[in-house]
């Protein structure tokens, strides 16, 4: 009696070491590719609709660190970032510039210059939650804008420092030291809540409007402003001081309102 198993099914039935052999050589692909990836099993969030989001590598202390650059814009709005925000104007700049260092992981997010009615291009930076929604966020931001670029900001709990803005500059802070110069704006709005603020132009203002509530200011102007500066004060359990050249129908106007603080208005 013939008992030798058919060609065909000897051919179909591999054997066990191969396929173990097979099996660990899989895994190890799979592994190298990881490793040198850099994978470490986290998923970052998708851009929304409009956004960009910004690559950030995690740092040894889980801290992480966004880099970024936009193209030029004319306005720069940052509203909702809280802890040390250092914003400087560069002549020499054609485009924002930028680091955000966040204490706790979570990288920023910047929304595309986008053109208003006006035709300005508006460029927001600000952070999100894990739906993808604005909300307050702490951490060190460093930017360099063009020269000619305006800011609108508002910073709760820290510090600003501010370079060289030329743009219109809107400025609102609670609890935070601020400090600015070489000043540039046709146009700038600021209101200090509960902190201090040194602020120094480097080119007289056409429109300068400053609130100080429970905040100790001082704010210094060209001197040699032609005509001077048309200044109208209000203010109550306040100390005000204006000592640079001051009439009713000067070019440049400058409103103060000091609510239970001190303002300085000195010759820069």
């Amino acid at each position: 009696m013939n008992t030798a198993e058919p060609v065909g099914r000897s051919l179909r039935r591999p054997t066990r070491p191969a396929v173990l052999v097979a099996v660990l050589l899989l895994a190890l692909a799979v592994i190298v590719t990881l490793v040198l990836s850099g994978h470490d099993g986290r998923r970052g969030g998708r851009p929304g609709p409009g956004a960009l989001g910004l690559a950030a590598p995690a740092a040894p202390d889980g801290a992480t660190t966004a880099g970024f650059h936009a193209g030029d814009t004319d306005l720069v709005v940052l509203d909702g970032v809280s802890g040390r925000i250092q914003v400087t104007a560069d002549p020499g700049a054609h485009q924002v510039t930028g680091t955000f260092h966040r204490g706790d992981g979570v990288p920023a997010r910047i929304r595309t210059a986008a053109r208003d009615a006006a035709g300005a291009r508006t460029l927001t930076l600000g952070c999100q939650d894990a739906r993808g929604d604005g909300t307050p966020c702490a951490g060190e931001l460093v930017l360099t804008v063009p020269a000619h670029t305006g800011l609108r900001l508002r910073q709760t709990s820290g510090e600003t420092d501010l370079t060289g803005i030329g743009g219109p500059l809107t400025v609102t802070t609670a609890s935070d030291r601020f400090t600015a110069r070489g000043l540039r704006p046709s146009r700038a709005d600021v209101a200090v809540t509960s902190g201090s603020a040194d602020l120094a132009f480097a080119a007289p203002p056409d429109a300068l409007a400053v609130r100080a509530t429970s905040a100790a200011m001082t704010l210094r102007l060209p001197a040699a402003a032609g005509g001077g500066y048309a200044v109208t004060t209000s203010a109550a359990s306040a100390d005000v001081q204006v000592r640079v050249p001051h009439r009713a129908d000067a070019p440049h106007r400058v409103s103060l309102q000091v609510l239970s603080g001190s303002l300085a208005v000195l010759p820069g």
